[in-house]
C-alpha cells in the first residue's frame, strides 16, 4: 500500500495525511528483529449476506497508481487480496503471520526480509509470490522511471499519458524509494530481501498488501501466454533494467486494471485473499468467501454485497428499508437524527482520519494564484493567494456543519497532524495558522490592493453531489466575494477525477489517512509528488522531509514538521478546515460484529468479525 494518501472521495470517509507524529506505536518486535503478531483463526464455514453502502463505485482494481489509490477501490482491494497485516483497534500495527514473516536483519544498513507463505495463490492458482512484490517495489520507487511525474499530462479520467516506449510507473512512495537497489528473491520465489540505502522512518508500511499478480502484468505486457514463463521475464526485466519491457511492463499496471464493471477477461480481478469478486456493475459488486483462503483472518460470512449509494440520507434510507446492513455515510445533523430514529440501527461516532481542507492551484493557465499570470511575480501572486484565504470562514464552517455533529469540534490548524496528536498544540502555535484565525475582509481587501489585482476570478471545485461541501462552497463564495473575489462554481461529480488538470483555482475536499507515518504528508506537498495536484513547490518543504523520512529522533521530526507546516501557511498552499466526524450505523437485527477505527479502512478493518444474524 505504502504511505500515501486516500481522497476522500464523494466526501464519505476518505482522507490521507500521516495521522500523526507518534500517536500510535508501531509493531511489536521481539530481541532478533522479527515482528510478531496474533494469528487468523483456522478455516471454517461461511454462511449469510452482508450488505454494504458506500458512496462511490471502485473504478480500479490497482490500489497503488495514481489514478487508481482511492478508497473506494481500496475498501475492496482490503477484501480480495491478502494483506500483510493490519492495524487494530488501538492503531498498532500487526503483521499477519499466517501470510508473511517479517524479519528487520540489519539496522545498518537497514535489511528487511519477507518470507512468504507457499501455500498463497492467486485464484486462477498460480501462487503468490516474491515476484508479486518486486513489481510493487519497481512501480513504488520510481528506479527506472524515464519521465517525471511533475511533467507527465493527464486524460480528463486521471490516467497518465506517456510517450511509447518511456518507462514510467504512475506511482510513488517515499519509503520504497529508500530501496535503491534492486530486491533480492530466493530460489524458491517465496522470500525477497529489501535493503535500504538511508534509515526509513516508516519501513514497516511500505509494502502491506499483494496489489497485482505480476504473472498476469508480465503475460499482458510481454505477449507470453505461459504464468511461469511470464514471471521469471518480468523478473529478469526488473533485475536487468531492460527498458524496453519495463516501458510495456509500466504501460499495464497503470492502465489495464482500470474499469467500472466486471471485465470480460477474469484475469484482471484476480484475488489472494478472503474474498473472491463475483459480479460488478455501475450500481453494485458481489464478494464470496475464497474456500482457498487460509493464510489470514477467516471471514464468518459467506457473502459481501456492496452498493454504490452515493448520497447520505438515502444510505439511511436503504439501511432503514432493510435494503442494505452496514452504512458510513458523510455525517450531517439529519443524517445523525435519522439513523437514531431508527430503532434496528446501532450507531457509533468517532473522530476520524479524514481531515476536510481548501487547496490553492499554483500552476493553472491564467490562474489568479500562479505567478506566471503577472509575469513570474511570485510576490503578487503570494498576495492574491493570502487575500483570498483570509476570507475562508473556517470557523463558521465548524460551527454550522460540524458542531451540530460534534459539540466540541474546533478547527484544525496543521496540515500535518491531528488535533489529537500529542505534537498538535505545539505546532498549531508556531505555524502562522493564527494569520487565518478569523476572517478579515478588510485585510484581503488590503492585499488586493497592494498586489494592484482587481476582481480576480476562482474558480472552486468540489463534490457537487455532497450537501457538505455544497454548503462549504457557498460560505466560501459569499465571504470571497465581500472581499472583491468573483467566485465561479466549477463544481462536479466527477471531482475525483478532475485533480489537477488545471480547470479549476481552489478546491475542497479530504484526505485519509492508511498509517500513522509521518511521511503521508510527503507525497502531497513536496515537488513532484503524486497527490500534489496543486503544483506546488518548495525546496524548503522538500529538504524537511528528505530529513523527515531518515529520521527517527523525535525531536528532529517534531522540527521537520513545523517547518513544514509553517512553510505551507507563510506559502498560501491553502487552509485546513477540520476532522471530519465518522458516523458507523449498522442493522443489529442483521449482522453484528461490527466497529470502526479511525484508520483506513474504517469499518472494513475487521471485517472477519462479522456476522450475518439473518
Amino acid at each position: 500500500m505504502g504511505t500515501r494518501k486516500f481522497l476522500a472521495v464523494v466526501g464519505t470517509v476518505a482522507v490521507a495525511l500521516g495521522l500523526g507524529l507518534s500517536a500510535c506505536s508501531g509493531p511489536t518486535t521481539n530481541d532478533a528483529g522479527t515482528t510478531t503478531a496474533s494469528a487468523g483463526g483456522g478455516a471454517t464455514g461461511q454462511s449469510g449476506t452482508v450488505t454494504v453502502a458506500w458512496n462511490q463505485a471502485m473504478f480500479s482494481m490497482n490500489q497503488n497508481s495514481s489514478n487508481g489509490h482511492a478508497t473506494s477501490n481500496t475498501n475492496i482491494g482490503y477484501l480480495m487480496q491478502t494483506q500483510l497485516g493490519h492495524f487494530d483497534e488501538n492503531l498498532n500495527w500487526i503483521w499477519n503471520t499466517k501470510a508473511v514473516t517479517v524479519t528487520k536483519t540489519s539496522d545498518d544498513p537497514l535489511t528487511v526480509e519477507y518470507k512468504l507463505n507457499p501455500d498463497m495463490k492467486w485464484s486462477d492458482g498460480q501462487p503468490v509470490q516474491a515476484a508479486d512484490m518486486l513489481l510493487d517495489w519497481v512501480a513504488l520507487s520510481q528506479k527506472y522511471n524515464q519521465v517525471d511525474s511533475s511533467t507527465v499530462k493527464r486524460t480528463d479520467a486521471g490516467a497518465a499519458e506517456v510517450a511509447s516506449g518511456k518507462v514510467f510507473f504512475d506511482a510513488g512512495d517515499p519509503n520504497v524509494a529508500l530501496i535503491k537497489d534492486v530486491p533480492t528473491i530466493s530460489d524458491d520465489g517465496h522470500t525477497i530481501t529489501m535493503v535500504y540505502s538511508k534509515p526509513a522512518e516508516a519501513w514497516q508500511f511500505a509494502f502491506t498488501t499483494f496489489n497485482l499478480p505480476a504473472h498476469v502484468v508480465a503475460e499482458k505486457a510481454l505477449d507470453i501466454s505461459d504464468p511461469v514463463q511470464a514471471t521469471d521475464a518480468l523478473v529478469k526485466a526488473i533485475q536487468t533494467g531492460d527498458m524496453a519491457s519495463l516501458a510495456k511492463i509500466a504501460q499495464v499496471w497503470n492502465t489495464s486494471f482500470d474499469m467500472t464493471s466486471m471485465p470480460t477477461d477474469p484475469s484482471l480481478v484476480l484475488s489472494s485473499g478472503a474474498y473472491l469478486l463475483k459480479n460488478w456493475s455501475k450500481d453494485y459488486l458481489t464478494l464470496e468467501a475464497n474456500p482457498a483462503y487460509t493464510w489470514g483472518d477467516i471471514p464468518k460470512v459467506k457473502t459481501i454485497v456492496v452498493r454504490f449509494i452515493s448520497d447520505a440520507m438515502a444510505q439511511a434510507q436503504a439501511l432503514a428499508n432493510g435494503e442494505v446492513n452496514i452504512i458510513q455515510p458523510q455525517a450531517t445533523s439529519d443524517l445523525l437524527q435519522a439513523l437514531q430514529s431508527n430503532t434496528n440501527a446501532s450507531v457509533t461516532t468517532i473522530d476520524g482520519s479524514t481531515f476536510e481542507h481548501v487547496d490553492l492551484t499554483f500552476d493553472n493557465k491564467n490562474g489568479p494564484f500562479n505567478p506566471a499570470t503577472y509575469g513570474g511575480d511570485a510576490t503578487k501572486a503570494l498576495e492574491v493567494r493570502q487575500a483570498f484565504l483570509k476570507t475562508v470562514p473556517r470557523q463558521d464552517i465548524v460551527d454550522k456543519i460540524i458542531k451540530p455533529l460534534d459539540p466540541n469540534a474546533t478547527v484544525r490548524n496543521s496540515f500535518l497532524v491531528t488535533t489529537a496528536d500529542p505534537n498538535y498544540t505545539d505546532l498549531a502555535a508556531g505555524n502562522d495558522s493564527s494569520n487565518y484565525g478569523a476572517v478579515d475582509i478588510a485585510g484581503a481587501k488590503a492585499l488586493l490592493a497592494k498586489a494592484g489585482v482587481k476582481n480576480p476570478t476562482v474558480r472552486i471545485m468540489y463534490a457537487k453531489d455532497n450537501p457538505r461541501r455544497v454548503q462549504e462552497f457557498q460560505l466560501i463564495s459569499q465571504s470571497a466575494t465581500q472581499a472583491g473575489f468573483v467566485v465561479k462554481d466549477v463544481g462536479s461529480a466527477d471531482w475525483g477525477s478532475l485533480l489537477g488538470n488545471g480547470s479549476y483555482d481552489a478546491s475542497i475536499f479530504g484526505w485519509q489517512s492508511v498509517s500513522t507515518s509521518i511521511n503521508d504528508n510527503q507525497a502531497t506537498y513536496v515537488t513532484g509528488g503524486q497527490n500534489n495536484f496543486s503544483g506546488y513547490s518548495n525546496k524548503t518543504v522538500d529538504d524537511a522531509f528528505s530529513v523527515l523520512a531518515t529520521s527517527t529522533d523525535p525531536a528532529v521530526v517534531k522540527q521537520n514538521a513545523l517547518t513544514i507546516d509553517k512553510t505551507l501557511f507563510d506559502d498560501g498552499y491553502g487552509l485546513t478546515l477540520y476532522q471530519f466526524p465518522e458516523v458507523t450505523a449498522f442493522d443489529k437485527t442483521k449482522v453484528t460484529g461490527v466497529s470502526d477505527i479511525a484508520m483506513a479502512p474504517t469499518m472494513f478493518w475487521d471485517y472477519w468479525n462479522w456476522t450475518a444474524t439473518s
